[in-house]
């Protein structure tokens, strides 16, 4: 007999497992290759070959840095297409580390001058070869997470708890700004936070809150336009749009709607495509008596629209890793627990275009309509709009049912 749920998770493929198993990990894509670099207790980093199918060590963190909850991203520079410079940071106990990346895959040694530089983690420094420490030493930089923009890709964007939001220039190693964002849940971590774009979102809610500087509303140049970084954030009950005026140093957050299903879970994998957003599995309950999903959303900002996906992946999974191809073609998602608690070395991957695509599936739409009217969204704005229309349908049919009297 056939199994019936065959269907609902053949849009996933399995490829070459892990070297070992692995939660949190963090990953960043260079060329044909899948950059790992650590996870929850795990110092190792392995390069996986999407070509190949296979996997190299790379390196492993410092003896001494045992950490957790830490961010890896990639630092912009076009000046070199081979190699590519990775920045970590943050985890507990906080760290602030750099690698100069050159392909493992390339056959090419590495000089006995460059090996204590290339493919290895060395501390940040100044000019001045002075370490650099990006947290302050107050910070609870655990479950951080971290993200590039700015108009010249030099400025860190930087979320951590309880609610804060800070931007620190990489080109002048300094602060620009800390601040707080407003969020439903007391502390938020391990959480969801993207890049989205330079020029605005495609959806803003009307309301907002501004913290940060004073905002000079009679700035009018329109050469500040590619000068707004645009982000979001989701964490069970909390969704935001965040942006950030780079001239005045100014954060502005708008509430986004969160479908009711997720309010309650953490630990999900999140992609963007453009101004869609897929989020993986997740899980609910305090640590040891967790129920782990297997559901596939998507949120589109454009449309302001949740998507419960028929769809699902092949078994339970929360606190793996999701991340795009540098072509934008597969979903890689890596490792993770599941639902008995196991810490896996799975790998799997998806076709994106299959998930994001304007032409949602005839289940995708069922699932998008039914919780939509059975379960409601969590987002004071979209409940007051909702009974706003509700109201003003009564006072039709009332209107109607008293013009068929007359």
């Amino acid at each position: 007999m056939e199994n019936p749920r065959a269907d609902l998770t053949c849009r996933f493929q399995k490829v070459a497992a892990l070297p070992l198993p692995l939660k949190r990990g963090q990953c960043v894509f260079h060329n044909h290759e899948l950059l790992i670099c650590g996870g929850y207790y795990e110092r190792a980093c392995f390069s996986y070959h999407i070509l190949q199918n296979q996997y190299k060590l790379i390196c492993r963190y410092p003896a001494e840095t045992k950490f957790y909850g830490h961010t890896v991203v990639k630092l912009e520079d076009s000046s070199d297409e081979d190699s590519i410079t990775l920045l970590s940071l943050g985890g507990y106990p906080k760290h602030t580390m750099i690698m100069k990346y050159t392909s493992v895959w390339s056959g090419n040694k590495v000089s006995a001058t460059d090996s204590k530089c290339v493919n290895q983690w060395v501390p940040l420094t100044d000019r001045n070869n002075r370490p650099v420490c990006i947290g302050r030493e107050k910070d609870n930089y655990e479950g951080m997470r971290a993200v590039i923009g700015g108009s010249k890709n030099h400025l860190l964007f930087i979320t951590y708890p309880p609610k804060n939001i800070d931007v620190f220039n990489l080109n002048t190693l300094r602060y620009v700004v800390h601040s707080t964002f407003p969020s439903a849940d007391d502390w938020v971590w391990y959480h969801c936070f993207m890049f989205v774009g330079l020029n605005g979102l495609a959806m803003m809610p009307k309301q907002s809150k501004r913290n940060g500087k004073k905002k000079n509303n009679n700035n009018n140049n329109n050469n500040n336009n590619n000068k707004n970084t645009e982000m979001v954030l989701f964490f069970k009950k909390t969704g935001l749009s965040i942006n950030f005026d780079e001239a005045s140093r100014c954060f502005t957050f708008h509430k986004l709607p969160i479908y009711a299903n997720l309010a309650s879970f953490k630990g999900y994998a999140c992609v963007n495509s453009g101004d869609q957003i897929l989020f993986f599995g997740g899980c609910n309950g305090p640590d040891g008596k967790n129920t782990v999903s297997n559901t596939v959303y998507k949120y589109s900002l454009g449309r302001n629209e949740w998507t419960k996906f028929e769809h699902t992946l092949p078994y339970s999974l929360c606190e793996c890793t999701a991340i795009l191809d540098a072509n934008d073609i597969y979903v890689h998602i890596l490792g993770g627990k599941n639902g008995n608690g196991d810490i896996l070395k799975t790998h799997l991957k998806t076709g994106l275009e299959q998930w994001v695509t304007d032409t949602k599936s005839e289940e995708a739409k069922i699932w998008s309509q039914q919780n939509a009217h059975e379960h409601g969204i969590y987002d004071n704005e979209s409940k007051d709009n909702n009974n706003n229309n509700i109201m003003m349908m009564i006072m039709m049919m009332m209107m109607m049912m008293m013009m068929k009297k007359g």
